[in-house]
């Protein structure tokens, strides 16, 4: 599915021309019933059932394996200067069914979800950092669910994706959610673990190992790390509690961080107060928490409230509560939280596959896996073009040895039957 990052934030791949709100997102979180795709599926025995591990992101390249898949016709529709292409071409592309697939999450304001075939994308100019260096054989390729294209397994992935854009899914027995981070504080965390790096084997076994072979320990301590990465990054802010929790989440994989709307006070006439919504929770609808708030006040359960409206427009949220003049500012706020969705929770599981298999990683973890996997990228890219050189090295060594001997060259070619007769008597 293809959805609004400004509202529902998933797996980045995509700018979605049909949001108003920008950003670049894929998902598939629904469980997928007993249909069983060969390709892509990786499996593995819990209990009694056989899981295909299909909802959650590879941690390479924070995407799902079906959502790799849509970066394969990268040439032809990828490049975010090239003209939209309808939403329904991508679906086609990475997946044999797209049932329950729709071109994006609904908005902020309550809209439905759209159908895939009235909207249209690109990849975005940031999407470009996934994909970068994919046809140098940085990473492998398999067939996709019908064998008749070729498809990635993982994109190259300059960018943190898993902790950049975070990832939702679903599946028998298993569950991820990781929540977006900020861009600038992951490279930070990241520059820090490459400074602290070191090798773990002597000088004389490096040199019989392969450069991706190579481990290394990364003397950085969760404490240093989170120095850097203060937190979760959501896209429509609000006010995050619970350090403690988050700091939980980041050493085990598993937490929950609280979240509340962002509210001001302002002043009325005749000494009345108001109450402004300017930013809120991830993933809570404006349109549907405006008419719960106007059924609490009709149903009695929150009193003190003279009037709501929404005032937002493109410069933000603004949701404007009206307090009677004898009305507690704080008790009504306070009841606000407690019965709306002006405060929820995000629960926190980083569960993501590693060598295929899904695994609960902390923030230490992730980071060290995606460093393995540039080092491993930059490695395959640095062997492409070694030997692509090394190609062009030896056209050019024939070149010299053609122009040194240029009217024998000129003579053979003159004296040939036909073109097959001249290169086998020039080789």
């Amino acid at each position: 599915m293809l959805g609004n990052a400004g509202f529902q934030n998933k797996n980045v791949l995509f700018n979605n021309g049909y949001s108003a709100t920008q950003l670049w997102v894929f998902k598939s979180d629904q469980a997928w019933d007993e249909e069983v795709v060969e390709s892509g599926w990786q499996f593995f025995r819990k209990g009694k059932v056989a899981v295909a591990v299909k909802f959650a992101s590879d941690q390479r390249s924070g995407l799902e394996v079906v959502l790799v898949g849509s970066g394969l016709d990268y040439d032809s529709f990828g490049a975010f200067k090239t003209a939209v292409k309808t939403n329904a071409r991508i679906t086609g592309i990475s997946m044999t069914s797209s049932k329950g697939v729709t071109a994006s999450e609904g908005s902020i304001d309550g809209d439905p979800p759209a159908a895939m075939r009235y909207t249209e994308v690109k990849l975005s100019k940031i999407a470009d950092e996934l994909m970068d260096d994919i046809d140098r054989d940085t990473v492998d390729w398999t067939d996709n669910f019908d064998a008749t294209l070729k498809e990635p397994l993982f994109t190259p992935a300059k960018l943190p994706n898993l902790l950049l854009m975070g990832a939702e899914g679903i599946a028998v027995g298993m569950a991820t959610k990781i929540p977006p981070h900020n861009l600038t504080e992951l490279v930070g965390a990241i520059c820090l673990m490459i400074d602290k790096a070191k090798k773990t084997v002597t000088a004389k076994e490096k040199k019989l190992m392969k450069p991706t072979d190579v481990p290394l320990s990364y003397d950085v301590t969760i404490d240093e790390l989170l120095e850097h990465v203060k937190g979760p990054d959501f896209p429509t802010h609000g006010i995050i509690y619970g350090w403690n929790e988050i700091k939980q989440a980041y050493i085990t994989g598993k937490g929950k961080v609280l979240i509340r709307a962002k509210v001001e006070e302002e002043e009325l006439d005749k000494g009345r107060l108001s109450i402004v919504i300017r930013q809120l929770p991830y993933q809570v609808s404006k349109a549907n928490l405006v008419e719960k708030i106007a059924h609490l006040v009709i149903d009695k359960k929150i009193v003190g409230i003279s009037d709501l409206r929404d005032e937002s427009d493109r410069d933000g949220i603004r949701v404007v509560i009206e307090l009677k003049r004898d009305a507690q500012y704080k008790k009504v706020l306070n009841n606000l939280f407690k019965f709306t969705e002006m405060q929820t929770s995000f629960p926190i599981n980083i569960v993501a596959l590693v060598d295929g298999v899904p695994q609960t990683l902390g923030l230490h973890t992730i980071l060290e896996h995606y460093l393995k996997h540039r080092v491993s990228v930059i490695t395959r890219r640095t062997e492409h073009q070694l030997k692509q050189a090394k190609y062009r090295a030896h056209i050019l060594e024939g070149y010299i040895i053609a122009l040194d001997n240029i009217d024998e060259v000129v003579e053979i070619i003159k004296k040939a039957k036909d073109e097959p007769d001249a290169k086998a008597k020039l080789m």
